[in-house]
């Protein structure tokens, strides 16, 4: 895994120095190539790409974790956005007059 993750970081340096060192003609037809690469490949995509159960239940997974989460989490240390909340005074309403 580390050893990975130094190949990754070396070859994405050399990229980035090898990418630093050429003219602007040259990114922007590069930009360009990307761009329509992208366009190509979200034309044969279709809107809405094909679950499968697998993927289905990982996504099932995510969002009970996410929902753990969300409904676990305490708010800011220290009061944070329930002191300021409260500072806030509650609206008026008019008198009502009834008949």
């Amino acid at each position: 895994m580390c050893l990975r993750l130094v190949f990754l970081l070396v070859t994405r340096i050399a990229t980035w120095l090898r990418l630093s060192r050429r003219e602007e003609p040259w990114r922007i037809a590069e930009i360009l190539i990307l761009r329509h690469q992208l366009a190509v490949l979200q034309r044969r995509q279709p809107c809405r790409p094909n679950l499968n159960w697998a993927d289905r239940a990982l996504l099932a997974i995510l969002l009970a974790v996410l929902m753990m989460s969300a409904l676990s989490y305490q708010g800011p240390p220290g009061g944070g956005h329930g002191a300021w909340m409260s500072s806030i005074p509650a609206p008026s309403r008019p008198a009502s007059s009834d008949p």
